[in-house]
C-alpha cells in the first residue's frame, strides 16, 4: 500500500478531497497541542474508525496496569494548548464508565495539586508539559506521561507513558523503565517499508479518511510481537 504524503493534503481543496464518504463522518481526532499538528486538515474519522481508537486506549491502559473497566478513578492534567485532546481523552475514559476528571493547570501549582488531593485519582494522565512531573508524584496511585511522537525525550524513562501521533491518538504504551511500546495489533500494522527501510503503521480497513500509511520516523525498530521500540 502507497504511503499518502504530505503534499497530497495540501493540495487538497477541502477535506472532501481526501475522505472516502463524506456520509460515514462521526468526528475528529484531536490533535495533542493545538496548532503543533503538522497536517494542514483535521483528522476526520467513521464510527469503525472511532472504534478502534477507543480500542488502541484500552490496550495501551491494560499494558499500565489500568484497565479501563469503571474500577479506577482518572485524573487528566491539561491546559489550553492540549485542552481538546484532554477532553476527548476524558470522553474515552467515560465511555467504558470509568471516572474521570480534567484538571487544568491555568493558575498556581498549589492549586493543582490541591484540585488533585480532593479528586484523590487512582492514574493521573499528565498531557502537558508545563508542570514538572516530579510535582505530581505522590497525588494519585500511578502517574501516566504523554509522550509525542515527534518530540520524545531520552531514557531513563521514570515514568508510564502513552506514545501519541496526532495522526493516530494515543497508539502504544511502556511502563517506567521501559523502552518497548505495546500497541494493539489488532487495529495497527507495523512493518518495516521496504524502500526507506523505516517503521510504519497501517490502519486496516479504513473506511472514511485516507490515512493508510503512517512514517513512524527514525528510531523506531520492531522489537518483539506487538512491540516497538525509539533508540
Amino acid at each position: 500500500m502507497p504511503f499518502i504524503s504530505h503534499v497530497t493534503f495540501h493540495r487538497a481543496a477541502a477535506p472532501i478531497d481526501v475522505i472516502a464518504s463524506s456520509a460515514e463522518i462521526m468526528g475528529a481526532v484531536p490533535c495533542l497541542r493545538r496548532g503543533l499538528c503538522r497536517l494542514p486538515l483535521t483528522i476526520l474519522e467513521s464510527e469503525k474508525e472511532w472504534r478502534a481508537r477507543i480500542a488502541r486506549l484500552r490496550h495501551a491502559m491494560r499494558s499500565l496496569g489500568c484497565p479501563v473497566d469503571g474500577r479506577l478513578r482518572f485524573a487528566v492534567v491539561s491546559d489550553d494548548a492540549t485542552g481538546p485532546f484532554a477532553s476527548e481523552l476524558s470522553n474515552c475514559l467515560a465511555w467504558d464508565r470509568s471516572e474521570c476528571s480534567i484538571v487544568f493547570a491555568f493558575g498556581s501549582l498549589a492549586s493543582v495539586r490541591s484540585t488533585l488531593a480532593a479528586i484523590s485519582p487512582d492514574v493521573i494522565i499528565a498531557t502537558t508539559a508545563s508542570l514538572p512531573l516530579e510535582e505530581l508524584r505522590g497525588l494519585g496511585k500511578k502517574l501516566v506521561a504523554i509522550e509525542h511522537i515527534d518530540a520524545m525525550p531520552r531514557p531513563p524513562h521514570r515514568v508510564d507513558r502513552l506514545l501519541v501521533c496526532d495522526e493516530l491518538s494515543i497508539i502504544a504504551a511502556a511502563r517506567a523503565g521501559e523502552d518497548a511500546y505495546r500497541f494493539d495489533r489488532r487495529t495497527l500494522l507495523v512493518e518495516v517499508e521496504p524502500q526507506s527501510g523505516r517503521l510504519v503503521v497501517t490502519t486496516p480497513g479504513f473506511t472514511l479518511f485516507a490515512l493508510v500509511r503512517y512514517c513512524l520516523g527514525s528510531g523506531f525498530v520492531v522489537v518483539g510481537p506487538g512491540q516497538i521500540g525509539h533508540v
